[in-house]
């Protein structure tokens, strides 16, 4: 039973901390969202690879193409970031792209309409990374 309380108040104490009002967290320095980024995403695209062209002001457009045919996207949206997290959401799709950045890599979950449907990995070119480790849990 002690443990159940335990559990409890850490669980209440964080729900109140995240509803609680304050200042959004500002990204770590040198930290920029904005660029050309080159996206993988695995299992629900196996066959496509992907560009955004992030702005600074908040918007993103996507283009992609099937590695096999001639099948191309291309989709806009926005994005947030807080401190290390990165929610980059399309405007028409349902697609919304949830992780983290660090150095020139953004990795995490894709979901579509809510349901997760893959993992992702972006790398921003220009960047010294030479691979992103795109085998995440979020």
């Amino acid at each position: 039973m002690p443990q159940f309380l335990t559990r409890l108040v850490l669980i209440l104490a964080l729900a109140f901390a995240a509803a609680a009002p304050g200042r959004a967290q500002e990204p770590p320095q040198g930290l920029d969202m904005a660029g050309q980024w080159t996206v993988t995403i695995p299992q629900a695209f196996p066959l496509h690879v992907f560009s955004w062209s992030v702005a600074g002001d908040g918007t993103y457009q996507e283009s992609g193409r099937n590695a096999f045919n001639t099948q191309r996207t291309q989709v806009s949206g926005r994005w947030t970031l807080q401190g290390v997290h990165v929610v980059m959401t399309q405007n028409d799709e349902g697609f919304v792209f949830d992780g983290t950045i660090s150095g020139g890599c953004f990795i995490g979950r894709l979901f579509q309409n809510g349901k997760n449907i893959s993992s992702f990995t972006a790398r921003k070119r220009g960047s010294n990374v030479r691979l992103c480790d795109g085998n995440v849990t979020i």
